[in-house]
């Protein structure tokens, strides 16, 4: 870990309201010998204080005065709640790491992508799965060639149903599909160096009768023609070892490459098969890395655009789905979702 900061980084939480992420991001946070943490904003501080009182941080219900305080801030609000956070942080000068999606709406994302492009903050949005470590690796083998041209790739980043205001879509946006795809969509980017052109949706609420949708299957087209399929369900049960995954087979020419990323371990399948065993936090090494960032003066290891292109996969998913049509990314309009 470089130390790359003469004086502490002033760093705040801004909101705790996505269910499973902040209390990770705020222990890396705690552990960096660089940062300071200097408090919570919550505007429903019940659901923060026992956070608060674990690392004893101070705690508070205005994000503005919070935001005062701090070089830095990481915004883990309700989706619909990013995009004015983003813009009050920026125009303070704050460095921000924010959670995914970058906003609802192209409009509204391209006018973040501007303002963060026009100051001098270092940006960074939350898609912390480029580093769990299989994925990592398997980029690595990917763009050696080791299977070859890419023919397609299957993956899945399935979740439990978190409940609370991801059920709201005037708070959330949407259900599983816009809680679950940008990930995927980032890798599919960050994995083969090309964009995602169309996608072709299918949704519904069919497990567990919700108003929003609890099941997606996505099939995207990339820009060079290769087709991947996506599921981005709320399936996982109580009884399984972790409440979402991330898996991906990419399939080649001359092999494949099978990730289950949460089982740490790449299945390879070329001229001979192995099995090859990775570990690591992803949310330490992401919260490392946008420290390092900020403390180098960028650039951002996963910077404004790429929130843009990952989030506008679940804006073009949505109009697919009530037009039963493939629909292309980035075509502008009002998009919040629902089933």
């Amino acid at each position: 870990m470089a130390d790359v900061t003469a004086t502490p980084l002033r760093v705040g939480m801004v909101s705790f309201a996505h269910s499973t992420h902040p209390e990770r991001y705020l222990a890396a946070l705690a552990a960096d010998p660089r940062v300071e943490v200097v408090g919570i904003s919550d505007t429903e501080p019940g659901r923060a204080r026992p956070h608060a009182e674990r690392h004893g941080v101070p705690l508070e219900t205005d994000h503005l005065a919070l935001m005062d305080r701090c070089d830095a801030v990481v915004i883990c609000s309700e989706y619909v709640e990013h995009a004015p956070l983003v813009r009050a942080a920026v125009e303070r000068g704050l460095h921000v790491l924010c959670e995914k999606p970058l906003g609802m709406s192209d409009p509204e994302m391209a006018s973040m992508v501007e303002a963060v492009e026009a100051s001098s903050t270092v940006f960074m949005m939350a898609l912390p799965c480029r580093y769990l470590a299989p994925v990592r690796r398997a980029r690595e083998r990917y763009l050696a060639g080791e299977i070859g041209e890419l023919v397609g790739v299957s993956a899945t980043n399935r979740g439990a149903c978190p409940g609370g205001w991801f059920l709201d879509p005037a708070r959330s946006g949407g259900g599983a599909l816009m809680d679950h795809s940008a990930h995927i969509a980032d890798l599919l980017r960050w994995i083969t160096g090309t964009e995602i052109a169309t996608v072709h949706a299918f949704t519904g609420s069919n497990l567990l009768g919700l108003d929003v949708e609890d099941s997606g299957a996505l099939t995207v087209t990339m820009s060079d023609g290769v087709h991947a399929t996506i599921d981005t369900s709320w399936s996982r049960t109580g009884s399984l070892p972790a409440t979402f995954d991330v898996t991906l087979r990419l399939v080649g020419t001359l092999g494949s490459l099978h990730v289950d990323a949460l089982s740490q371990r790449i299945d390879v399948h070329a001229a001979s098969t192995s099995w090859l065993v990775h570990g690591g936090s992803m949310d330490d090494e992401m919260i490392d890395g946008f420290v390092t960032a900020v403390g180098l003066g960028g650039p951002s290891p996963i910077g404004v655009v790429d929130g843009w292109r990952a989030s506008q996969v679940a804006l073009a998913a949505y109009r697919s789905s009530r037009s039963g049509q493939p629909e292309a990314v980035g075509e502008h309009g009002m998009d919040h979702g629902g089933a």
